[in-house]
């Protein structure tokens, strides 16, 4: 079964009375969303391909990338106190 998507424009206060089991052009309205759903999915669409991928962390040791279960180099514990 076709599905299309239209994106209508009325005057605040002036949209149509919209139902279950509608018909328009021909076919039974079957989701009606009352706002732009189509500029929703590009902003979605752009924050996932700016997504970091989960492979890569930030270490808060030394603020650099390394891969999951790569130690960091600079995960040894020092001591400037010495005892003697």
């Amino acid at each position: 079964m076709s599905k299309l998507t239209f994106v209508i424009e009325f005057e605040d206060g002036k949209e149509p009375p919209v139902h279950a089991h509608m018909e328009a052009f021909g076919g039974k309205v079957v989701a009606v969303a009352f706002r732009d759903a189509l500029s929703e999915q590009e902003e979605r669409d752009q924050v996932v391909s700016t997504y970091d991928p989960l492979n890569t962390i930030r270490c808060f040791i030394c603020n650099g990338r390394h891969p999951i279960g790569v130690a960091c180099p600079f995960n040894t514990i020092t001591s400037a106190v010495q005892h003697g």
